[in-house]
């Protein structure tokens, strides 16, 4: 089962939306707990749907930032 901070699409997409570093921690706690996909965005909106991925964005240089910031995200925590 993934650790919370393996999530690091979570955290990019975070960035991308502006959402506060608490908020952040929360979803990727959420996304470990349900062992969501590695590169999950964003919980389902309903019980039982499938967690948004990274794959899913339609938005060829957004998917792409939000790939880059999750590699940076990943490298600074790996650095620790």
């Amino acid at each position: 089962m993934p650790k919370a901070e393996e999530y690091h699409h979570i955290a990019a997409w975070g960035r991308v939306m502006g959402s506060f570093p608490y908020y952040i921690r929360d979803e990727q706690e959420r996304a470990a707990e349900a062992n969501a996909p590695l590169n999950a965005i964003h919980r389902p909106k309903e019980e039982g749907e499938p967690w948004g991925t990274a794959d899913e964005i339609t938005d060829d240089e957004l998917r792409e930032r939000v790939n880059d910031w999750a590699e940076e995200h990943r490298r600074y925590i790996e650095s620790k």
